[in-house]
């Protein structure tokens, strides 16, 4: 994947959420509530992430 300049760290975030969601979509149900807790704590990192400070939302979305 081509980084088109999101921060590295950003971007690492944002592959291991795609990795929790992978793991999510073929666990056992005991499993789910434990790896959940993964990709909700990447969301937040990404969501907050300073790369996004003073960044605009698109038209219409804020």
């Amino acid at each position: 994947m081509v980084n088109l300049g999101f921060p590295d760290d950003l971007v690492r975030d944002q592959h291991a959420w795609n990795h929790a969601y992978q793991q999510l979509a073929v666990c056992r149900l005991e499993e789910y509530a434990v790896l959940r807790r993964r990709p909700l704590h990447l969301s937040c990192r990404i969501a907050y992430h300073p790369y996004w400070a003073g960044r605009r939302s698109p038209a219409g979305l804020g």
